[in-house]
């Protein structure tokens, strides 16, 4: 077998798109869920780093972050993804909101054998996961992602 060379970024698009699934999400909401989740994680894995971009994303993110008094009031939320939703039900990233268009976009770089794979081990590595690490963000984060993120992706 063939190894899939490919970074975190859309093994985290496929792995949080299936777990939408697993969750109860239909398919087009399962894919603007999975990229919406892929690109807050960027945002914050980059925003960790020591420099000038942590200072705009610190900022930039507390003119969209609702607090927790007005979250009910002015939008709504996807619990189990931490994801704050537009008028429309669609999630705001960066203050971007996050449509079907942006996954496909993002996914045409790659060919259907590719998208299979990446599906097959999403699959793989949920089939394996508790209820609980699915439904919670950070277990699902350090029991599931961390573990996961950089296994091997085969083509058939």
């Amino acid at each position: 077998m063939q190894v899939l060379k490919i970074n975190r970024f859309p093994k985290m698009v496929v792995l949080q798109k299936e777990r939408a699934k697993v969750l109860g999400f239909d398919e087009e909401k399962a894919r603007i869920i999975g990229y919406a989740q892929a690109k807050k994680y960027a945002i914050f894995k980059n925003a960790s780093r020591k420099s000038k971009k942590r200072i705009v994303i610190k900022s930039f993110s507390k003119d969209i972050a609702p607090t927790s008094s007005n979250l009910q009031e002015k939008s709504r939320e996807i619990k189990e993804f931490r994801l704050v939703l537009n008028p429309q039900g669609l999630p705001i990233v960066g203050k971007q909101v996050i449509s079907k268009r942006d996954y496909n976009i993002y996914m045409s770089r790659f060919n259907e054998r590719e998208i299979k794979a990446l599906e097959r081990w999403a699959k793989s590595v949920l089939e394996k996961a508790n209820e609980r690490d699915l439904k919670v963000e950070s277990r699902f984060f350090n029991n599931i992602w961390k573990i996961h993120r950089d296994d091997e992706i085969y083509l058939e």
